[in-house]
């Protein structure tokens, strides 16, 4: 199978850009003195304030036409009128709102703030919404979230990767070997920092490409796994007294021989980190990778570092035509 050399750059963003707009009812009432509305809006957040609506403004205007919201509702149809006979009684009662509002009614509102501007526009037929535009994030849905430098960048930094697995996979020489590649990349510098590809599930299934390549950067840095059992060694050394012998309670370093650098091509030596306005692991590198990083490298790499972005291919197995 021939392996693409052509990238189209495609965002992968979460659930809640896509979802389709969810709706909840609320009591409205018609606001028939217009002069009364500042004293109403005053008088119903004190009242009943609408914590899980915030995203809402509390009056909508029509051609004609105010409305107020009231209150939120639960239940059935049922219950919901008879939770709307209760609030008439109670504006009846109140001559604070009695003097302002008309008649009150069930609407069907938006449930959550909108997340982009599709939304936004679907949230309006039913209610005016706060909303506040991502730039970014609409960029990206439309496909234009990086510049033509950018896109050749990722195209270049892209092809590396694919150019290390095809190489390993003919090096492998096994039809059935599943093989990952990845580079960890500075994109203010455009220097690739840390350089993988290993077989998965050969040794230790938990040494997979994007694990390993976070792990390489760490390593910069005196940590990472190599670097721990560098400082075991260090303890070791002093551990010892002047008969040659371990004292008591020292942790000794694994005999077991490290398999991260196996048969296959692990590259180039890594650079020198440059200095950063944030020295957190990894912050504002790009990850590329030649597939989609499982649920477990998502969770390893997620809480202990701030990547800026993580490409990857779509390919789920690559194999030896």
């Amino acid at each position: 199978q021939e392996m693409c050399t052509e990238f189209e750059v495609t965002a992968v963003l979460r659930d809640e850009v896509y979802a389709e707009t969810e709706l909840v009812s609320i009591f409205c009432g018609e606001i028939v003195n217009k002069q009364s509305t500042s004293q109403l809006i005053r008088e119903l957040s004190m009242r009943h304030p609408l914590p899980n609506l915030s995203h809402l403004k509390r009056v909508k205007r029509t051609e004609a036409q105010l409305f107020v919201i009231l209150k939120e509702c639960s239940g059935d149809l049922c219950v919901q009128e008879d939770q709307l006979h209760k609030l008439e009684q109670e504006v009846q009662r109140d001559p604070n709102l009695s003097l302002g509002l008309g008649r009150l009614s069930v609407a069907r509102v938006p449930k959550t703030k909108p997340i982009t501007r599709k939304q936004y526009e679907e949230c309006l037929k039913y209610w005016p919404t706060h909303y506040h535009e991502d730039k970014r994030l609409e960029r990206a849905l439309k496909g234009s979230l990086f510049s033509g430098e950018e896109l050749k960048c990722i195209q270049h930094h892209m092809t590396d990767v694919m150019d290390m697995l095809k190489a390993n996979l003919h090096r492998e020489g096994k039809a059935s070997t599943v093989i990952v590649s990845s580079l960890m990349v500075d994109p203010l510098t455009d220097q690739v920092l840390a350089r993988v590809c290993v077989e998965h599930e050969r040794r230790n299934v938990l040494k997979h490409a994007v694990m390993m390549c976070i792990d390489k950067v760490a390593q910069c840095q005196r940590g990472g796994q190599q670097g721990m059992e560098h400082k075991q060694q260090q303890q070791l050394q002093q551990s010892r007294d002047n008969t040659g012998l371990i004292k008591e309670g020292t942790v000794t370093p694994s005999s077991t021989p490290d398999h991260r650098d196996s048969s296959l091509d692990i590259g180039a030596s890594l650079p020198k980190r440059p200095k950063r306005d944030h020295q957190y692991l990894c912050t504002g590198y790009d990850l590329y990778t030649s597939k989609e990083p499982c649920v477990m490298c998502v969770d390893f790499f997620f809480p202990i570092s701030l990547l800026s972005f993580v490409y990857y291919t779509c390919v789920a197995c690559v194999t030896l035509t």
